[in-house]
């Protein structure tokens, strides 16, 4: 395909994502100018939650290509960076596996085998999922399970414990050449071996915390009068975020993803409060996400990622 087509075509994407997101944006603000919301803005808040939200992207990619170095793959920095934030686009087209085909396409593009491509991103996306679900339980469990029963603790401790099992679970061959074949790739899914394993769980386990404390600092910076604590924003943004990463008909988890914030926070913070902290969550969570990739996208150097 001729390298101006597909910058054409890479411009294209670019200006649809942009009119989605801007659209999402407008609609949520609707919303929000229908509520009485005390808005005060620190910028030192919002730009240090912008910074530790682009730290945790950073962690996640290091540990994207700390797991291909395990099984031999060696992918430059530059490279990993332009690859991971623009497959990331992929999450606003409908259905949920164009972010993960892409990254493994712009890898195997990149020098690095098929196989080791796909299953890193399987494994990254697996773990993320995973490693989500018990920081959701582990910090919200006891308060949507129950307000203090021995039973409510022990289903709380129960799920944590099952998803960070369901991690364990992609060191097996035997469940990796299952998804493999699930995926219409036999063979291409390798099973992670426990220094992988550590590479992938650790990270993800900081990024998701660290997540919670970009927005427990947005909610400082913008909403000065709301009194939410560190562990609830971190939960409920663990919840909200791999509700809508779920939900396979949202593009980016527009809808499910600001849904299920305000649901958890509503009887919280007050509906209005929630809706507020929806909107300024996506809002930043666009900035960061088209911010970084369009840019990598229409003036990345080569496109012999996309070819």
């Amino acid at each position: 395909m001729p390298k101006s087509l597909i910058r054409v075509l890479q411009g294209v994407a670019a200006l649809a994502i942009i009119a989605l997101a801007t659209r999402t944006v407008v609609r949520d603000w609707d919303r929000v100018r229908s509520e009485s919301i005390g808005w005060g803005f620190d910028w030192w808040c919002i730009v240090a939650s912008l910074v530790v939200t682009w730290l945790m992207y950073l962690l996640l990619i290091h540990a994207w290509r700390a797991v291909l170095l395990t099984w031999g793959e060696v992918l430059p920095w530059w490279r990993a960076v332009r690859i991971w934030f623009v497959s990331s686009l992929g999450k606003y087209i409908p259905g949920k596996l164009w972010a993960l085909a892409a990254m493994a396409v712009m890898a195997e593009r990149a020098g690095v085998s098929g196989a080791a491509a796909t299953a890193s991103s399987v494994v990254m996306q697996l773990v993320s999922i995973t490693t989500g679900i018990a920081v959701a339980m582990a910090l919200l469990g006891r308060e949507v399970l129950s307000d203090s029963t021995t039973l409510g603790l022990a289903g709380i401790v129960g799920l944590a414990a099952a998803a960070l099992a369901g991690t364990a679970l992609v060191g097996s061959p035997y469940v990796m050449e299952w998804l493999g074949k699930a995926i219409g790739r036999p063979g291409a899914v390798r099973h992670v071996g426990s220094r992988a394993m550590l590479h992938a769980t650790l990270p993800s386990l900081i990024a998701w915390l660290g997540y919670g404390t970009a927005l427990f600092l947005l909610v400082r910076g913008t909403l000065p009068g709301v009194q939410l604590g560190w562990g609830t924003a971190t939960g409920a943004f663990a919840a909200s975020y791999i509700a809508g990463y779920l939900a396979v008909f949202a593009p980016g988890g527009l809808g499910v993803r600001e849904g299920t914030l305000i649901l958890i926070l509503g009887p919280v913070v007050g509906q209005g409060n929630a809706i507020a902290i929806a909107f300024a969550s996506r809002l930043t969570l666009t900035i960061n996400e088209l911010g970084a990739a369009l840019p990598l996208l229409v003036f990345g150097r080569s496109t012999r990622d996309l070819a």
